[in-house]
């Protein structure tokens, strides 16, 4: 399978099952709002419902930081790394930043921090 610039997952096969498996359940596209190199921000959508369920159930990785007044972030995202989703960033009230990483495995704490650096950027521009 490959993923082409217009978001459209592309198989070549001639399995009748297959087809027809992919074409009944086609995947909803993702809302990205950020990219940068090997991770991206989106949105949650209803579908993500079951993976945070499933995460509750996992001790995550969490920092926290204050981010500037007047930044354009939602409340609640989803922090993906190489496209696949391996956190959340919360916002409160008071401008409290939690990032919480609970798919460890996937990323390292170096590339955690280069999400912090971009995101103490974006508050100091």
């Amino acid at each position: 399978m490959c993923f082409i610039e217009k978001k459209v997952d592309i198989t070549i096969t001639t399995e009748k099952d297959l087809i027809t498996y992919l074409k009944k359940n086609q995947s909803i596209l993702k809302d990205y709002f950020y990219r940068d190199g090997v991770y991206s921000f989106r949105q949650i959508k209803d579908n993500d419902l079951e993976l945070l369920e499933s995460w509750k159930t996992i001790s995550p990785i969490t920092i926290q930081l204050v981010v500037a007044n007047g930044h354009d972030l939602p409340e609640e995202f989803i922090v993906c790394f190489y496209w696949i989703e391996v956190g959340t960033i919360k916002i409160d009230d008071s401008k409290r930043l939690t990032l919480n990483i609970y798919e460890k495995d996937f990323i390292s704490i170096l590339d955690i921090s280069v999400v912090l650096d971009d995101l103490m950027k974006e508050k100091t521009e």
